[in-house]
């Protein structure tokens, strides 16, 4: 008996999410991600400087923008893979598709930036780049993300609960995130679970309650808009620049970093979902891309080092703009290039 209402879930379950369409919000969303990830990576080659608290605001509105990429998994989780979910098949998947083209390019890393190429290879320094994912600042977001996958089963187990029960998990687990912190270098990816996991939660949440949430987040998208804003006003007063770091188990205050970047992801989704545009060319290209843009643009910003030559105007926030146009271009270039030459086998060298 237990095992055909268990069939019978199941089956409603996919009846639910079978033959989904392919939101445009997602699509903005994606593309937007990426922009402001490459953006918190660049500021050095802009020229940009920190001397105003309108700078310290618009500096936080755009670092921890990773967090966008973690609220856009846990909607997709639902979204896409609930209707076929299957725990080995979902992990597996995830692997091929991250963790491969990640050993593929720090390896390459190792070599264009280490002395490996001369047989320099130190065992703690192949531990750093493959375990912590300490080749290039942004790569700390793989072994994190696959942990976050592994963890599915808890994950299914949250949409199954009570909605009351679902939301009173996600705002104790955004205030111990807060508490928390992310870690010291990025070096401990379980600690980075704990941080991130409330955004997570929160994108599978508006996917499992999209039609009932989605008519009143499309109404109050400036809200939570306005609330980034004045989250980001604070952490500038309060001297807090970018995320906070420190050890697990140390009390350093309270972080407003995920309170600021889930109310950033609310209001983006929500205020693409209201006005329904339509992703162009260039924004789907971005949109695409955007894991193997992850993956390469590092390699970008190593190359350039400390070049003056995106200094074009005496705006450094213009500059930054077009540092992120032209990296994002490249990489999107580039992904493309190697997408026509190799077809689908692409995406277990660059993600895409």
């Amino acid at each position: 008996m237990a095992s055909n209402v268990s069939d019978e879930a199941e089956s409603v379950r996919l009846a639910k999410y079978a033959g989904r369409p392919r939101l445009g919000e997602i699509v903005w969303f994606r593309a937007i991600a990426i922009l402001l990830i490459v953006a918190g990576h660049s500021y050095h080659l802009a020229g940009v400087s920190l001397v105003t608290s309108v700078h310290n605001v618009a500096f936080n509105l755009i670092q921890g923008a990773t967090a966008l990429f973690v609220f856009l998994s846990g909607f997709i989780f639902d979204y896409v893979f609930s209707a076929r979910y299957n725990y080995w098949r979902f992990v597996i998947e995830r692997g091929r598709k991250l963790l491969i083209p990640f050993c593929v390019l720090t390896i390459l890393a190792g070599f264009m930036f280490s002395n490996w190429a001369s047989g320099g290879i130190s065992s703690d320094q192949i531990f750093r780049y493959f375990v912590f994912g300490d080749a290039f600042q942004a790569y700390w977001y793989i072994p994190f993300i696959l942990l976050m996958f592994s963890l599915a089963p808890l994950h299914r187990l949250f949409m199954d609960m009570r909605i009351s029960h679902q939301a009173t998990i996600i705002i104790v687990g955004a205030i111990l995130g807060s508490l928390v912190h992310r870690p010291i270098g990025n070096d401990n990816a379980f600690q980075s679970v704990v941080f991130y996991m409330p955004i997570y939660l929160s994108g599978l949440f508006l996917s499992l309650h999209r039609e009932m949430l989605m008519p009143v987040l499309k109404k109050n998208w400036f809200l939570f808009l306005l609330a980034a804003v004045i989250f980001a006003v604070i952490q500038s007063a309060v001297d807090q620049r970018g995320n906070m770091h420190k050890s697990f188990f140390e009390i350093d205050g309270v972080e407003l970093m995920g309170f600021q970047k889930l109310a950033i992801s609310l209001a983006l989704f929500s205020f693409f979902a209201r006005f329904s545009f339509s992703p162009g060319f260039i924004v789907r290209i971005i949109a695409d891309t955007s894991f193997a843009v992850f993956f390469l643009h590092p390699f970008v910003l190593k190359l350039l080092g400390s070049t003056t030559f995106f200094k074009l105007t005496p705006l450094p926030w213009i500059n930054l703009a077009i540092v992120i146009a032209a990296n994002v271009g490249v990489c999107a270039l580039v992904a493309l290039a190697m997408r026509t030459a190799l077809k689908s086998n692409s995406k277990y060298l660059i993600g895409y």
